[in-house]
């Protein structure tokens, strides 16, 4: 239950390039530009699939985070087999 509550299904730093796909989703990066990581998102499972995204720069991830933090986050919606592409902007809300 804890997992569930504080671990995103996807971690992504757009200004370094670095993400790191935690649930059962493949991930591969589409493009690259400046600061700005644009993702391809795949449900390989048979089940939808409601992913959590956290998304900070290099800087941001020196900061504490509080209880809960995560309850809010963005999340990206798949269908089973289902592929999305996800703009990660720095500094800005998520691009769906």
């Amino acid at each position: 239950m804890l997992t569930y509550v504080e671990v995103p299904g996807l971690y992504v730093q757009p200004d370094t390039g670095f993400f790191c796909a935690i649930d059962h989703i493949d991930v591969s990066v589409c493009e690259r530009k400046g600061r700005e990581l644009t993702l391809t998102i795949t449900n390989p499972t048979q089940f939808e699939a409601s992913v959590k995204v956290m998304c900070e720069d290099s800087t941001e991830a020196n900061r504490i985070l509080g209880q809960n933090y995560l309850v809010d986050c963005p999340r990206v919606g798949l269908r089973a087999g289902s592929s999305r592409t996800v703009t990660f902007p720095l500094k800005a809300r998520l691009l769906l």
